[in-house]
C-alpha cells in the first residue's frame, strides 16, 4: 500500500512541475527546462536587453491550457513577459 501512494505522490507531484524553465538576468535569458519556439525566446531577450529585469519564467500546459508562473519580477516587466508568453500560446508544446 505504501508503494502505491509514493507512486501516486511522485507522478502528481512530476505532473505538477513546469515542462519549461526560463531565468532572465542581467540583461541574459538562460533555458534551464525545457523547448521553447525560438520567437519566443527572441522576445524574452528583447525584453532583458531593455528593462534589465531579473526573475523565473515556469510554464506549465500547452496552447489555451498554458499557465505561466512568474518569480521575482517587476510589475512592468512580468506583464511584458506575460504577453509574448501568451501570445505564443500556441506555439509552445509540453513535451510528451
Amino acid at each position: 500500500m505504501a508503494v502505491v501512494v509514493a507512486a501516486l505522490f511522485g507522478i502528481i507531484v512530476i505532473a505538477n512541475r513546469p515542462h519549461s524553465i526560463v531565468l532572465i538576468e542581467n540583461g541574459r535569458v538562460e533555458q534551464r527546462r525545457g523547448s521553447l519556439p525560438g520567437e519566443l525566446i527572441r522576445d524574452l531577450k528583447d525584453i532583458a536587453r531593455r528593462l534589465r529585469p531579473s526573475g523565473r519564467v515556469e510554464i506549465r500546459g500547452e496552447g489555451d491550457q498554458l499557465s505561466v508562473k512568474l518569480l521575482g519580477f517587476e510589475s512592468q516587466a512580468a506583464q511584458r513577459v506575460r504577453n509574448v508568453v501568451w501570445l505564443q500560446r500556441n506555439h509552445i508544446r509540453r513535451p510528451r
